[in-house]
C-alpha cells in the first residue's frame, strides 16, 4: 500500500473511551500519535482526513513490517508501487474526464515510471476540467490543484456556479482575496462560508470514486501479508488513502484568516469568523474540516468554543479506539464501507458506528479529554 499519509492531521495522543459498548464491541484506550504540521510560514493542512490519520497511527506497523520483510526490502516495495501506480495513472488517462482528474492526483506517486505522453499534472486536470464543466468533482480537483494566486481559477469559478451553497467552494475566493491582500474580501468569502447549508470538501466522493477503481484494478497484496481477511487490501480504504493524498492548501487560508494574532479579530470578521466555524462544526463531511472549524471557533473566542473543543475531542478519541475493532471483524468493517457509501459523510459514518456500539455521541459528563502534555502539543502545532 503506497505511503499516502505524509500529511495526516493530529488525531490525538492519548486516547481514552468506554470499556465495553451494549453491542459487545469494546472500545479501549489506545495511544495514537501524529501531528498537524506547521510550516514556515503558518498550518500545512493536508487533504488527508482525521480518518486517514486514523490510518496511519492502526495500520503504519502492518505497514512497516511488509516493507521489512525478508522476502521484500523497502526498495523493491517501492519500486512495485510506483509501476503499479504508473501503469493506473496511463491507463486512467485514457478514460473518460473523472478518471483523468483522478489520475492526476496519483502522478506524484507514480514517479518518473508513468507513460503517460509528456502531460503534467497540470495539462491532465485541465483537460479533464474542459471536457466536463459541469462535474463537480471534476472542477473540484482542478481548483484543490491550481496555482494559488490573486484570482480566481477557471475550475473555482465554475465551482461556485455548480454548488453555490457549500461553504467549501467559497475557500478559493477567500484564498485569492488573501492573495491579492484584500482584508474586505477575506472577510466577505467568510460570510458567503458562513452563511451556506454545508461544508463538502468532496472528500468521500474522492473516496468512493478511487474504491471503484481499485475494484477494477486490485494491487498485487503486500508480500509476508497473512492469509484471510486484511482491512488495508480493502478497496475502500485504499480509496480513502488514494483521497487522502489530495493537499488541501486553501483551508490553511481559512485557519489563517481567522487567527487574531497580536490583536483581537475585528467585529465584523469575527462574526464571519464564528459562522463559518459553525458550519464546519455542525455541517462538515468530514472531520478534518470539522477540526479547522473547532479550531477557528477557538481562535475567534466563539461562546460555544470549550463545548465545541470537548465535543470534538471526544468524538476523536473514541472513534480511534473504535476503529482498532474494524481491522479483525470483516463483517462490521462491511458494514463500516456501506456506511461511507450510503451517507458519504465522515460525520455520519461515525454516527452509525458509535449507534451500533452503543456509544453517545456527546461526551459523558465524566469523560475526561487528552492529558496536559497532549493538549499542550496540540496547542502547539496549532500555533496557540
Amino acid at each position: 500500500m503506497p505511503n499516502v499519509y505524509n500529511e495526516a492531521p493530529w488525531c490525538g495522543a492519548a486516547v481514552r473511551a468506554p470499556q465495553v459498548s451494549a453491542s459487545g464491541l469494546r472500545v479501549r484506550q489506545s495511544p495514537a500519535d501524529g501531528a498537524l504540521r506547521q510550516g514556515g510560514d503558518g498550518l500545512m493542512v493536508s487533504r488527508a482526513s482525521w480518518f486517514a490519520c486514523i490510518l496511519t497511527t492502526t495500520l503504519g506497523a502492518g505497514a512497516a513490517l511488509a516493507a521489512t520483510s525478508p522476502r521484500v526490502g523497502p526498495d523493491a516495495t517501492t519500486s512495485a508501487s510506483q509501476r503499479f501506480n504508473a501503469e493506473l495513472v496511463d491507463e486512467l488517462a485514457k478514460a473518460d474526464p473523472r478518471s483523468m482528474a483522478l489520475a492526476s492526483t496519483l502522478m506524484p506517486l507514480a514517479g518518473n515510471a508513468t507513460s503517460a505522453p509528456a502531460r503534467s499534472q497540470a495539462d491532465l486536470l485541465a483537460e479533464a476540467a474542459r471536457r466536463a464543466p459541469d462535474d463537480v468533482l471534476v472542477q473540484w480537483l482542478a481548483a484543490l490543484l491550481a496555482p494559488a494566486d490573486a484570482t480566481l481559477s477557471p475550475a473555482a469559478r465554475a465551482l461556485l456556479r455548480l454548488e453555490p451553497g457549500n461553504g467549501a467552494a467559497w475557500m478559493f475566493d477567500l484564498q485569492a482575496s488573501a492573495n491579492a491582500n484584500d482584508a474586505d474580501g477575506v472577510t466577505e468569502a467568510l460570510r458567503r462560508i458562513g452563511a451556506a447549508a454545508r461544508f463538502d470538501t468532496h472528500f468521500a466522493d474522492v473516496a468512493l470514486a478511487w474504491e471503484a477503481i481499485h475494484e477494477a484494478h486490485p494491487a498485487p497484496p503486500p508480500t509476508g501479508n497473512p492469509a484471510g481477511f486484511q482491512i488495508d487490501e480493502q478497496p475502500l480504504i485504499r480509496g480513502i488513502a488514494s483521497a487522502a493524498a489530495v493537499a488541501m492548501p486553501a483551508l490553511q487560508s481559512l485557519l489563517r484568516a481567522c487567527s487574531p494574532g497580536n490583536a483581537p479579530l475585528g467585529g465584523e470578521r469575527r462574526k464571519a469568523c464564528i459562522a463559518a466555524g459553525r458550519l464546519m462544526v455542525d455541517h462538515s463531511t468530514e472531520q478534518a474540516s470539522m477540526a479547522i472549524g473547532t479550531s477557528i471557533l477557538e481562535k475567534a473566542d466563539a461562546p460555544d468554543r470549550e463545548t465545541a473543543r470537548r465535543t470534538f475531542d471526544y468524538l476523536q478519541q473514541t472513534y480511534v479506539s473504535a476503529f482498532e475493532f474494524l481491522q479483525t471483524d470483516e463483517a462490521a468493517y462491511r458494514q463500516f464501507a456501506a456506511d461511507w457509501r450510503e451517507t458519504r459523510s465522515e460525520p455520519a459514518v461515525i454516527g452509525r458506528l458509535f449507534r451500533r456500539a452503543g456509544l453517545p455521541m456527546k461526551p459523558p459528563a465524566d469523560w475526561k479529554p487528552l492529558s496536559t502534555e497532549s493538549v499542550a502539543l496540540r496547542d502547539s502545532s496549532l500555533g496557540r
